[in-house]
């Protein structure tokens, strides 16, 4: 746990890390069955390894689509409204700010049947 890693991220690290992230999904896909589910989660909260790298994947990979997180979170989590992540576009950001957690993203990814 280094939460002072993100003030020491420059930006050849952090595109690094970007097609880390990018090669881990594009092997994990993969390993997906039909109608299966990926979790792509991330310590960070950098759009670029997170909102902007599933967006992406997405494009690239029709087969998939996104699974709503927030009914997801409703579901399992109903009670915890003091904790409540952000829901972006694509997947959930759970911040210091508003889960008073480190920072976090999650995104479920089903392919279809």
């Amino acid at each position: 746990r280094r939460p002072d890693a993100k003030w020491r991220l420059n930006e050849q690290q952090l595109e690094r890390r970007v097609q880390d992230q990018r090669e881990v999904l594009e092997s994990a896909k993969h390993y997906v069955k039909q109608g299966g589910r990926l979790a792509y989660v991330t310590c960070s909260l950098f759009a670029e390894e997170n909102t902007r790298q599933v967006a992406q994947f997405l494009r690239d990979n029709a087969e998939f689509t996104e699974v709503a997180p927030q009914p997801l979170w409703d579901a399992v989590v109903a009670d915890a409204d003091d904790t409540k992540p952000v829901f972006p576009k694509h997947g959930a950001v759970f911040s210091p700010l508003s889960t008073d957690t480190d920072g976090f993203y999650v995104s479920i990814l089903q392919r279809s049947n």
